[in-house]
């Protein structure tokens, strides 16, 4: 994480790590990453992630899309702006 941090401009957290570990758990295990229908089963391609952010009076959850395919420096950065729009309300 320090050595993130210094080469690039977005302060990257351990959270940002957590959260592309996870969606690197997703892409390898695609039957981690679908949803129970009532007669089927839905994969899904991508690994789209909701952050619980605490604002007054509970939590959001904005979804960060396609956390696969972003690298650390973006997933910080669209949390960060994520996290001050759920904030702002």
């Amino acid at each position: 994480r320090r050595t993130v941090n210094a080469a690039g401009t977005a302060k990257v957290s351990v959270n940002d790590f957590v959260l592309k570990a996870v969606a690197g758990a997703l892409v390898e295990v695609p039957e981690a990453n679908s949803i129970w229908n009532d007669d089927s089963i839905r994969r899904y391609d991508s690994a789209d992630i909701a952050v619980a952010v605490a604002v007054e009076g509970g939590l959001l959850t904005p979804v960060l899309r396609g956390v696969d395919r972003l690298p650390i420096s973006a997933i910080a950065t669209q949390i960060a702006d994520l996290a001050g729009r759920a904030r702002a309300g």
